[in-house]
């Protein structure tokens, strides 16, 4: 198998979704020790310390679980895995909803901030030649019609030349198919 360079995106992702996971695994033990010695952490957000103490045990398993899902989106980002991909799109999908949610309720003005961030994010895991890393076998799509792209094309032109020449209407072919030359050496005024 031949070795794929990793693109320098997809390292950041991975390197961000693994401090993802540090906060995450942080914070659940801080909740689950109120009071302790990580307390001062949530002086950047009292107010989410204060929101996440009224849901209780639920939010160490919430916050478990995204660390758990931060983790393998790195792993899998790191290793080139198809599965870290599809991994990595649905985490930023929910940050993308919950930020959204917390704008629009009022919640959380801050996460306004998070919104382009999180777009951009997803639009870089779409593009092509990220897909491409992820999915090699993957027909790359900037070089290669597919065999129905091909298929309709062709018989597009078709029905439109029959239906030109059946009804002399050959200057609206010649629109559509940018063809000067329609048959028998007939040509066309521009």
């Amino acid at each position: 198998m031949a070795k794929r360079d990793r693109p320098i995106g997809i390292t950041a992702l991975s390197i961000f979704f693994a401090a993802a996971t540090a906060i995450t695994l942080i914070a659940s033990i801080s909740l689950l020790l109120p009071g302790g010695f990580l307390e001062p952490i949530w002086r950047l957000n009292p107010r989410g310390r204060a929101g996440l103490g009224a849901i209780g045990v639920w939010a160490v398993v919430l916050f478990v679980v995204v660390g758990c899902a931060c983790a393998v989106a790195a792993i899998g980002l790191w290793r080139g895995a198809r599965w870290g991909y599809v991994v990595a799109l649905i985490v930023l999908s929910i940050n993308l909803l919950a930020d959204i949610i917390n704008v629009v309720s009022g919640i959380e003005p801050r996460a306004a901030i998070g919104i382009p961030i999180v777009i951009l994010l997803l639009l870089y895991l779409r593009k092509e030649s990220v897909r491409q890393f992820f999915d090699p076998h993957r027909p790359c799509r900037q070089n290669a019609l597919s065999a129905r792209e091909i298929h309709s094309n062709l018989i597009g032109r078709r029905v439109a030349f029959y239906f030109a020449a059946s009804t002399g209407f050959t200057h609206l072919y010649a629109k559509y198919a940018g063809a000067k030359r329609l048959r028998l050496g007939q040509t066309l005024p521009s």
